[in-house]
This record gives structure tokens, C-alpha cells and sequence, in this order.
């Protein structure tokens, strides 16, 4: 939902990443001020056979619907890399639209 340069909503996002051999899934609350989101939530770390949960926060500078983001996720002891940060670019397309005040 955007208006008057704000915005709010939900996310969800799903990757592979190749270093650490693994999947991850997040989803959770979006919200920001013209160029400037944050968004937060679960995430999910599939590898190898184990599955972790833990938490992320994504911090995105952008124009539009291209963003740039640095990304931090904790997660419990079960796999190696507590702590991971990433870095990387986000397009964002809304899913609906409405007109409204």
C-alpha cells in the first residue's frame, strides 16, 4: 500500500545461495518512507538435509521498484554461520493497486 510517500506491506522472497550451499526463505512485515524501506521478519535455512530458523532485517535504498539492500539474518546453532549478511538489489512489483485516500 503507498500513499503520500509511504508504504506498508508484506513480503515474502525466496533464494539459493551458492557459498553457503543452501535455501533460504523469508517473509514478514515491509514498511518505508519515499526512498528509504525496512522490512523484517522469519527466515528459514534449508542445507544439506537440516532446516534452521531464525530472523532477518533488510534495510533497502531504492527508486521505484529497484532497490539496493543490505540484508542481516540471525539464526539458531543447528547449521554453521549464526550471522550471515548480504548484500544485493531488489525489484519490487505490487501484487494489486487501489484508489484511495
Amino acid at each position: 500500500r503507498l500513499q503520500n510517500a509511504h508504504f506498508i506491506g508484506l513480503y515474502a522472497d525466496g533464494y539459493y545461495d551458492w557459498g553457503a550451499d543452501g535455501t533460504y526463505v523469508t517473509g514478514g512485515l515491509a514498511l518505508g518512507h519515499k526512498l528509504v524501506g525496512l522490512d523484517g521478519g522469519v527466515a528459514l535455512r534449508f542445507a544439506d538435509g537440516d532446516r534452521d530458523v531464525g530472523v532477518t532485517g533488510r534495510l533497502t535504498v531504492g527508486l521505484g521498484t529497484l532497490g539496493i539492500y543490505g540484508r542481516y539474518a540471525y539464526f539458531n546453532d543447528v547449521m554453521e554461520n549464526e550471522h550471515v549478511i548480504q548484500l544485493g538489489l531488489v525489484i519490487k512489483l505490487p501484487l494489486a493497486t487501489s484508489r484511495g485516500n
